[in-house]
C-alpha cells in the first residue's frame, strides 16, 4: 500500500475530533467492505479445499487488509465484520476482555449456507 501523507482539515473531522468517513476513505484506511471481502475470500478458499471449518483471528485478518498494526488501525470494524458474518453453529474461540481486539478468534464452519 502506498504511503499516504494527509493534512487533516477541521471540516473533515467529526464533532469528537476523530476522522469521519470522508477522511477515512481519503486516507485509504480499511473499510468494512474490505474486511468483509477478505473474510469471504478466506472462507471460500478454505471451503474449496474441503476443510470442515476455519479459525480466523482478527489480527491476521486485519494484517491481510492492511494498516495493522499501526496507529490508524480499524480493529473495532474488523471485529464487527467478523461477528456479523457468524452463522448458527459458528464459535467464538477466544476474545479479549472487552470483546474487540487482535485476539478475537472465530471458528467458521464450512461450507457456508
Amino acid at each position: 500500500m502506498p504511503l499516504i501523507i494527509a493534512i487533516r482539515s477541521p471540516g473533515l473531522q467529526g464533532a469528537n475530533g476523530n476522522p469521519n468517513r470522508a477522511e477515512i476513505e481519503t486516507l485509504g484506511m480499511p473499510s468494512a467492505a474490505e474486511f468483509r471481502q477478505t473474510l469471504a475470500t478466506t472462507l471460500h478458499g478454505a471451503s474449496t479445499q474441503g476443510l470442515p471449518y476455519i479459525d480466523v483471528i482478527a489480527g491476521w485478518l486485519h494484517e491481510q487488509v492492511g494498516e495493522y498494526p499501526g496507529p490508524e488501525h480499524r480493529m473495532p470494524v474488523c471485529c464487527a465484520v467478523m461477528r456479523s458474518e457468524m452463522r448458527p453453529g459458528d464459535l467464538i474461540l477466544d476474545q479479549p476482555p472487552k470483546g474487540v481486539g487482535a485476539s478475537l478468534t472465530i471458528r467458521y464452519f464450512l461450507p457456508r449456507p
